[in-house]
């Protein structure tokens, strides 16, 4: 095993590098974020995870989808109209 060092230079390199990582199953870090803060290619909870396996499902799909960019912005004005509170 080896240890690569790549230097993307802007956002949209860097977000298509961790795609190809993540869709090859290969585990990554960010260099000087700590371990629990980084990305992992882990898709599954752990079995001795203290939460509930359905509800971490329930983030994961949902941190995916905000990667993709699959998700509304909601101005903080515009909460009550969508909360049926007008």
């Amino acid at each position: 095993m080896e240890t690569l060092t790549v230097h993307p230079q802007n956002k949209e390199q860097s977000k298509a590098i961790k795609a190809v990582l993540k869709a090859l199953n290969i585990p990554f870090e960010k260099a000087g974020m700590p371990k629990s803060q980084n990305e992992t290619t882990k898709e599954s909870p752990s079995k001795d995870s203290p939460y509930n396996p359905e509800f971490v499902e329930k983030i994961m799909r949902s941190k995916k989808q905000i990667e993709k960019g699959e998700f509304t912005r909601v101005k903080i004005e515009d909460l009550d109209k969508l909360l049926g509170l007008e």
